[in-house]
């Protein structure tokens, strides 16, 4: 809870559930960028091709708990 709470600000909850929602939508679509490079280019990145896809498929709801479980730490 924030130390000055007005009555006309959203819930911080839903505040916070609106931009890792947003974050986590965001990453994907970093994903499907990413999977536009050559195998070679993900390799200089140190990124491989079959753990992208299995975050791309993986779904919204899922990304959003692995930023809270990242950001609890």
């Amino acid at each position: 809870m924030p130390d000055f709470y007005m009555p006309a600000m959203w819930p911080v909850e839903l505040q916070q559930a609106a931009i890792d929602w947003f974050v986590a939508w965001r990453k994907r679509r970093l994903y499907q960028r990413l999977l536009r490079l050559s195998d070679r280019q993900l390799r200089g990145r140190d990124l491989s091709r079959p753990r992208l896809i299995e975050k791309l498929r993986m779904p919204l709801r899922q990304l959003v708990e692995e930023q809270r479980c990242q950001r609890g730490r």
